[in-house]
């Protein structure tokens, strides 16, 4: 190695080192990035739960208060509006889960809030199903007894 090389070839090498931190810095950034828009997706989400079940509530709690304002048309598109946020929550709770998976270490801001409003929606999801499926049997069971009338 001549006088030349010696000076720089750490040069070079600091070069190459700083180059690399460099790739990174931005593979973290990126990431950060990602995760803050992904955070804000989570805040969008409890802030829209909120919205819906402060909405549903005041429908329900008018009912209960005067049962003739009762709208069989708003029952069903509050039921619908649940069945759509439970369907976005959870596709939404993949993605929270693969990224915790990628990157654990790092706290999800809003990830809590969001998993009490999934946990609610789908008890909200069971109930519904649980009561069509009431009303269905209900349905069929005059049916039958219009039919057994009848004869």
């Amino acid at each position: 190695m001549n006088g030349l090389e010696r000076f720089t070839n750490p040069i070079r090498d600091k070069i190459q080192a700083c180059e690399s931190q460099e790739e990174t810095w931005k593979l973290g950034h990126e990431y950060a990035r990602v995760v803050f828009k992904f955070e804000d997706l989570l805040g969008d989400m409890v802030e829209l739960f909120g919205t819906l079940d402060r909405a549903d509530q005041a429908f329900r709690d008018s009912v209960s208060k005067d049962p003739n304002s009762y709208c069989e048309e708003h029952d069903r598109t509050f039921r619908k509006l649940h069945r759509e946020y439970h369907y976005v929550a959870e596709s939404v709770e993949v993605t929270a889960t693969s990224i915790e998976s990628d990157y654990g270490s790092t706290p999800i801001e809003n990830i809590d809030d969001f998993r009490e409003c999934l946990r609610r929606t789908r008890l909200s999801a069971k109930e519904g199903y649980q009561l069509a499926a009431a009303e269905e049997r209900e349905s069929l069971q005059s049916e039958v007894s219009k039919l057994l009338n009848a004869k």
